[in-house]
């Protein structure tokens, strides 16, 4: 978050953002917190055409592990389990071992050692695959990951698209299947529940870091602010990303949080929290186009192409699931059936 006020003090250098898939809306939130408003976008597109997706509708738990185990055992190669809690990612991973499978386990609440360790052995292939939340992905390219299964829906088409592109990175089939329970939606929603601050906590962290520092400190660190603000550590931290993003505070290299802006009145943060009320609802309409995939009829890859801007003049993919279907079903419909009256049909009725 403070990239863009770094590039002042450097001389304004040339600047490369680099990431993996990106809207247009994430594309020019990425110009305006780099404070670079005409910048050159090289896009080489999302399509790859050796990623079949799927979504396989399930109604309770037991269905959605036995489709699991079933996509595991069809497959050859190497696989990624994506969960959106640790409590899935253990259970998920739990259930694996126990039907015999080649299987490891990452997440952010492992320590460190351990998840380095269980890295490395999916990476090398001492573990067939890999059971994890979204922590586990940022910089993985294992080239023969033949498929991807998201065992809950993520927030997004965005997430999803990402997570799933670690597979077929060698240029061969691989198979990216959601497990769709539509209660899982309810997971989602209470992440985004917590992941946005109220106005109280706003004002109260902002109120606590504009107070003067500890005696013998330079400014407060995250942990003496939660002993000094009577409230949970995700709800400040949340409102500490907030005030970060709007550049009230900042971060300095030991770790302290300084106000740069030391004069707002609680309309100027009622202001800043509507910004982040805006993101929220968002957040909310990508969840609803994530349960509107999981739900759609049309052609997988358009809906996500759809999603990226990159949907004019696409049609159909023709090895979704969708498309397989559609083109089993065709031949009937544009039949013609001729259907004769029988002489019962015929009698009148009494």
């Amino acid at each position: 978050l403070d990239i863009g006020n770094a590039l002042a003090p450097l001389g304004h250098p040339t600047v490369l953002a680099l990431t993996a898939t990106a809207t247009q809306a994430v594309i020019d939130d990425i110009g305006a917190q780099l404070g670079i408003p005409d910048f050159g976008v090289v896009n080489t597109g999302v399509y790859r055409p050796n990623l079949i997706f799927a979504v396989q509708q399930v109604t309770h738990d037991d269905e959605k592990m036995d489709r699991l185990l079933e996509r595991a055992r069809a497959v050859e190669g190497s696989g990624i389990v994506y969960t959106a809690t640790v409590a899935a990612a253990t259970e998920v991973h739990a259930a694996l071992v126990a039907a015999g499978e080649s299987v490891t386990l990452y997440h952010g609440r492992l320590p460190a050692g351990a998840r380095h360790a269980n890295q490395d052995a999916f990476m090398t292939g001492a573990a067939r695959i890999m059971v994890a939340t979204n922590a586990f992905g940022l910089g993985i390219d294992k080239g023969d990951i033949r498929f991807v299964v998201h065992y809950q829906m993520p927030g997004g088409l965005d997430a999803y698209y990402q997570e799933s592109g670690r597979a077929g990175r060698d240029g061969h089939d691989a198979h990216c299947t959601l497990l769709y329970l539509h209660k899982d939606k309810a997971v989602q929603q209470f992440f985004l529940a917590g992941k946005y601050p109220a106005l109280e906590d706003v004002v109260a962290v902002y109120r606590t870091l504009r107070e003067a520092p500890p005696e013998g400190a330079a400014a407060l660190s995250l942990d003496g602010l939660l002993e000094s603000v009577d409230r949970p550590r995700s709800k400040v931290q949340v409102a500490l990303s907030l005030l970060r993003h709007q550049q009230v505070i900042a971060q300095s290299a030991d770790g302290g949080l300084v106000v740069r802006t030391p004069d707002l009145d609680d309309r100027a943060l009622a202001e800043l929290a509507q910004a982040y009320r805006t993101k929220r609802d968002g957040d909310r309409a990508l969840l609803e186009q994530m349960v509107f995939y999981g739900q759609s009829g049309y052609c997988r890859w358009r809906v996500l192409l759809t999603h990226f801007g990159e949907g004019d003049g696409f049609t159909r993919c023709n090895h979704c699931d969708n498309c397989e279907r559609m083109q089993v079903e065709e031949p009937f419909a544009n039949r013609t059936v001729t259907v004769w009256p029988s002489a019962e049909s015929t009698m009148p009725m009494p």
